[in-house]
């Protein structure tokens, strides 16, 4: 079980939450590096004033994440609950995020700066599948859980560059037996699944899966789900919006040279690549009912699993109609946020 902390505790292992220990923040809470009495560094995860949980609902957060144990997602370590107070204590992971390492690059100095090649992109999607197939288990009858904001952001990276998905602040858990849970939308709009935005209440794993998918592609193409694609051939469309047509041409044609990659990759793998573009063309599915289970995509990516099983409906049904999904919604949707803030969140 997670530790209870107090407040002064927190406030001495952060400096009195000093902006030197700043880690980052999101738009429910600001993180700050801490150290523990007995000498553990670890994370400290102070809510916004405005986004102040009732004891009740904290405690219920608390409940989902507590019992998660598993080398790929970040650990829990302890809370406190003191006054307005509602603060969480994680374990700290020391190569910052998979979105500083893809979009900060060039706010650090030459001497620090070590390219993501392929050969860790393809091991932190590997990692970060391993981690939600872990959240999505059914075994024993326990309550599977959906993360509900998977982004670059939450994906944290150790010293060797091995992913931990982290900030469970939206996760729901859906009881066995149980196809879905009934729940408001929230997530990060790019990442976010249209099928869940557009039926409104309707949450289950597949939200995970396509949130995924755009992980995926960011990972193969550098640019944030918002942001619109390089080089100027991409007609202007943003990468949310552009990706089911892009993948689908690679999947149907089977020729990943259509989809644009990050030139910072210099060289890769084509056939770890191969596996990549057909894991997340069948992420992003449209609706939610024709995508694989997170256990599948797992499976691909490590070959165990022919990946072009997971893609063979999308070729069946390759059409201009289909394309569309929900085009107009989705550009209006898009447009109505500022491309400059990657992590806007609704919530």
């Amino acid at each position: 079980m997670p530790k209870t902390f107090t407040y002064d505790e927190l406030k001495e292992a952060t400096n009195n939450f000093s902006e030197d220990k700043l880690l980052g923040g999101g738009a429910f809470g600001i993180v700050y590096k801490g150290v523990l009495r007995d000498g553990r560094i670890v994370a400290v995860k102070q809510q916004r004033a405005e986004r102040k949980l009732e004891e009740q609902e904290f405690q219920k957060e608390i409940e989902i994440i507590s019992g998660i144990h598993h080398e790929h997602l970040v650990h829990l370590v302890g809370f406190c609950i003191w006054e307005a107070e509602r603060l969480l204590v994680y374990e700290f992971v020391s190569n910052k995020s998979l979105h500083f390492h893809l979009h900060d690059y060039g706010n650090i100095s030459e001497n620090d700066k070590e390219i993501l090649d392929w050969k860790k992109r393809f091991n932190i999607a590997v990692g970060t599948a391993k981690g939600l197939v872990h959240l999505h288990d059914v075994s024993a009858g326990k309550p599977r859980i959906v993360h509900r904001d998977i982004k670059s952001a939450n994906i944290l990276l150790d010293e060797k560059w091995e992913a931990k998905v982290a900030d469970f602040g939206l996760a729901r858990s859906i009881l066995a037996g149980k196809t879905h849970i009934s729940t408001e939308v929230k997530g990060t709009f790019g990442y976010m699944d249209p099928d869940f935005f557009t039926s409104g209440i309707r949450l289950n794993e597949k939200s995970d899966v396509y949130s995924f998918g755009m992980l995926l592609l960011e990972l193969i193409t550098g640019c944030l789900p918002l942001n619109k694609i390089q080089p100027p051939d991409s007609d202007n469309e943003k990468l949310a919006v552009k990706a089911k047509p892009m993948l689908r041409k690679a999947v149907k044609d089977s020729n990943i040279n259509v989809v644009y990659t990050d030139p910072k990759l210099g060289k890769f793998d084509k056939s770890a690549m191969f596996l990549v573009v057909h894991c997340t063309a069948a992420c992003v599915c449209y609706p939610a009912g024709d995508r694989p289970q997170m256990r599948e995509i797992l499976e691909a990516l490590e070959g165990k699993l022919d990946v072009r099983v997971l893609t063979e409906r999308i070729k069946t049904m390759f059409t201009a109609e289909d394309i569309s999904w929900n085009r107009k919604t989705l550009l209006e949707m898009l447009e109505a946020i500022k491309e400059e803030d990657p992590a806007t969140s609704i919530g």
